[in-house]
Formats: C-alpha cells, structure tokens, sequence
C-alpha cells in the first residue's frame, strides 16, 4: 500500500507501447518491446515497475538513453533515482510476455488483465489510479484474427508475420483494461470499451 499511494503521489502522465511478436507455436517466447514514458514530480531513490516474472525474462533495460544494468527484485524492477529525472522520462525494456494472463491455446490467445495481471505479461505500473494511454503493435503469424478495441492504425505483411498497429488510445486507462475473445466481446456487448489490449486467433482451412 505504501508502494502504490508514493507513485500515485509522484508519477503521473503515463504512456505504454507495447510490442509484441507472437509466434504460432504457443511453447514458443512472445518476444515483445515496451517503451514507457512517464513525468515525476520528485525524484525517489528507487522507483519501482510490477513485474511479476523471472528475471530472466528481462533482456535489456535503457533509462533516459543509457542503457542500464538490470536490478530486480520481490517482483520488482528497481529503477535508480539518479538515472530519472523530474519532469518527463523514457524506459525501454526488451522482455519475454509472462504466459499467466494470456491465456494461449491452440485456438486462440486473448489478455485478461484483470486488477494486479497486467504486470504478469509485462512491466507496468499495475494499480488502477496510475491510468495511462495505450498503444499496442502485434505481429503474428500470416491468416490470424486480430482483435483489439483500439482502431487500426496501419498493417505491414513480413515475410510469413503481419504486423498490426493500433492507434493510440483516445483516454488514459488502469493496466487492467478487460480483453476478451471477439465472441464473448459480442455476447458482453463489452465491443465499445475504450482500449483493451489484444485478442489473436487463427484461423484454420478445411
């Protein structure tokens, strides 16, 4: 509690870009990008992102463009004060998604980031009075679905991958923004939500 009420007191104007690259075999590593802009009012000692996996999913960490060593500890990515600044800030994080939320099977794969998940697929600040603004790029496999509340921005076919960029989102949200598979979407009538985060499915030929 006291973790959550010192960010919220000092961390604000949040943006997230995700990138993620999900192959078709889901034994397979989503290797996914985030870059993650923030304003601090003040600077702490150590500022602390959620992530709630190995720390060997963490690749590469570059802070205010330095990258940076890699300290990680309790579920918690330790970011020095002395490499923030106040006013606005810029982390880069190359990681492996964690597989807790995401739900992967052979027919589908959709994000449930439901209060305290978020920061099970990626590093985040993960309480809900830290809302943010959202944009979210996904490569997958040729003749997948893809699915996401925000708009498509722009779509580029890579050799045997499409890559699908969503516009960002129009209002700041709580990391566990709700996903859910496109039918359930449509019996929820959940299809107008302002930003959930993403929903692929292949598609199989007879």
């Amino acid at each position: 509690m006291a973790l959550a009420t010192f960010r919220s007191e000092v961390v604000s104007n949040i943006q997230y870009r995700l990138d993620f690259n999900i192959p078709a075999n889901k034994e397979q590593d989503i290797e996914s990008l985030l870059q993650l802009e923030f304003n601090l009012s003040k600077l702490p000692e150590i500022l602390q992102l959620d992530f709630k996996e190995d720390k060997s999913k963490l690749k590469s960490l570059w802070v205010n463009g330095q990258e940076t060593p890699i300290v990680f500890e309790n579920e918690h990515i330790l970011l020095a004060g002395k490499n923030l600044k106040k006013g606005g800030n810029l982390i880069k994080i190359a990681f492996i998604a964690g597989n807790g939320s995401l739900n992967r099977n052979k027919e589908y794969l959709y994000a449930l980031f439901v209060p305290a998940n978020a920061r099970t697929a990626f590093p985040c600040f993960d309480q809900p009075d830290l809302k943010a603004r959202f944009e979210l790029s996904l490569t997958v496999p040729k003749g997948w679905k893809v699915l996401a509340n925000g708009k498509l921005k722009d779509s580029l076919v890579q050799n045997s991958t499409v890559k699908y960029q969503f516009t960002n989102s129009d209002k700041t949200l709580p990391t566990c923004s709700l996903s859910a598979p496109e039918n359930l979407i449509r019996q929820k009538g959940w299809a107008n939500s302002p930003w959930s985060c993403f929903t692929v499915k292949p598609i199989h030929k007879k």
